[in-house]
């Protein structure tokens, strides 16, 4: 679905960005304000730098104070972990000795279906900053969420 066509539907969505910006694998401008658990989150509209279709939806930590990733007054890595566990069963595959270019250690889980990849991202656990990334599913070699030490660990179902 192109970014015009989203637009049209949504009339919550608003410009986060004037210039697109690409934050991890998300290039985008707009985000739908939500709230999980009482607190300010966005989903942020991920666009194909190509062809301007949105490819994926971060759900993110609110855009406060004009600076991404304010830290989070609580901690919803593990409550996120158990809802979509809940809804889509176990995770199949789990990144946990990665760490981000500023030393921050990273986790991330993943659940694959024939159409979609979900993926939980813990980016730091001190600051409590998490993401949530629901994309279309494309088949290609995964390269962990930073520099990681170990290969991902397949988990049983």
């Amino acid at each position: 679905m192109q970014m015009a066509e989203v637009r049209s539907l949504h009339t919550g969505l608003r410009v986060l960005q004037r210039n697109k910006t690409q934050i991890g694998s998300c290039y985008f401008s707009f985000a739908v304000p939500i709230e999980i658990e009482d607190e300010n989150w966005e989903a942020w509209m991920c666009e194909d730098r190509e062809t301007g279709a949105v490819n994926a939806v971060n759900l993110e930590l609110g855009f406060t104070g004009g600076v991404f990733f304010g830290a989070s007054e609580t901690t919803l890595f593990d409550f996120l972990l158990e809802q979509l566990t809940e809804d889509y069963g176990p995770p199949q595959r789990r990144w946990k000795d990665c760490h981000n270019p500023l030393g921050n250690l990273v986790v991330q889980y993943r659940w694959y279906f024939p159409s979609t990849i979900i993926t939980l991202l813990e980016r730091d656990p001190a600051r409590n900053w998490s993401m949530v990334r629901f994309e279309r599913y494309i088949d290609r070699r995964e390269y962990g969420p930073g520099i990681c030490h170990t290969p991902p660990v397949d988990l049983p179902e």
